[in-house]
């Protein structure tokens, strides 16, 4: 149960793909959501709750998908109706492809970042060699007056600091300080999603509440 792990750590965990066949996935807006979904439900299975976040196999001004003109304008809309929010990435790793070698991922890292305001890294976890490289980067990174920030908090109920996910927000938000925290909630439970937005009242936070069905 990696992903449950992920998230019990503090990270945060969105939606790719559940095939990465992009023939298949962009064929049609059909045939993406069964393979959005797909992912989604195994999110869920793992971690008791349902992301908003993700990325497009490719990106969301890829090429692989120029066999069906317009569907990324059509799924980039749709997903932002629906409420996700999807991330691209501007510094590559190049773990895809141009490289197998720790230091090199460092290298293409390091240079890519220099003189962004904000970067998002793309690597992926299945090379070990690019795993590798991860904590050489954060070191760097911290080194040379870099921040990392988490793009979202774990789903819990409570701050009663229980649980992984109640003692990491509960953390979180007495060490960061948030300007603001958005509590969304579920609309059909509200009996139980109320007792966080209390603890969150208790605390002083301030905060936007927002309904979802």
């Amino acid at each position: 149960d990696m992903i449950a792990r992920e998230v019990n750590e503090g990270h945060s965990v969105g939606v790719h793909s559940y095939s990465h066949n992009y023939k298949t996935i962009y064929s049609s807006e059909e045939a993406f959501f069964n393979d959005f979904n797909a992912m989604e439900e195994i999110i869920y299975e793992q971690t008791g709750s349902y992301t908003q976040l993700c990325r497009f196999p490719g990106g969301s001004s890829n090429t692989v998908s120029n066999f069906n003109p317009g569907i990324m304008s059509r799924l980039t809309e749709a997903l932002t109706d629906m409420g996700y929010k999807y991330f691209d990435w501007n510094v590559s790793s190049g773990d895809a492809g141009e490289t197998t070698k720790t230091d090199v991922v460092i290298s293409n890292i390091e240079s890519g970042c220099r003189g962004m305001k904000a970067s998002v890294v793309l690597q992926h976890d299945i090379k070990d060699f690019s795993v590798n490289a991860v904590e050489s980067v954060i070191i760097w990174g911290l080194q040379n007056g870099y921040t990392f920030r988490i793009v979202d908090l774990p789903g819990t109920y409570s701050l009663s600091a229980y649980t992984p996910e109640e003692l990491y927000v509960r953390k979180h938000l007495n060490e960061e300080q948030p300007d603001v925290v958005i509590n969304v909630i579920d609309a059909s439970n509200l009996e139980r999603n109320l007792y966080l937005t209390a603890q969150l009242i208790d605390m002083d936070v301030r905060m936007v509440i927002a309904l979802n069905m």
